[in-house]
């Protein structure tokens, strides 16, 4: 199975696995770094293992009462 396929099949469960086992190969690290590409738009997840908090870093800045789909597909991401 692809990460294409992973990602637009929804298969939690693949996800969840290779989540878990990217996290585990860089547990020296202090950031694991995901990149998304949403609509020819690229942003970074990050994961910070200190602290265990995730961040979202978007270059284009959504306005005020729009929806930002881009936070939406990292949100999906991590949860």
């Amino acid at each position: 199975m692809t990460m294409q396929d992973m990602l637009w099949n929804n298969n939690t469960t693949a996800r969840d696995r290779f989540v878990l086992d990217n996290l585990a190969a860089c547990k020296d690290c202090r950031y694991s770094l995901f990149s998304i590409c949403f609509r020819a738009h690229w942003t970074l997840v990050v994961y910070d293992t200190e602290i265990g908090l995730w961040k979202h870093n978007n270059s284009i800045r959504s306005l005020a009462g729009i929806e930002d789909k881009h936070f939406n597909e990292a949100m999906f991401m991590v949860s």
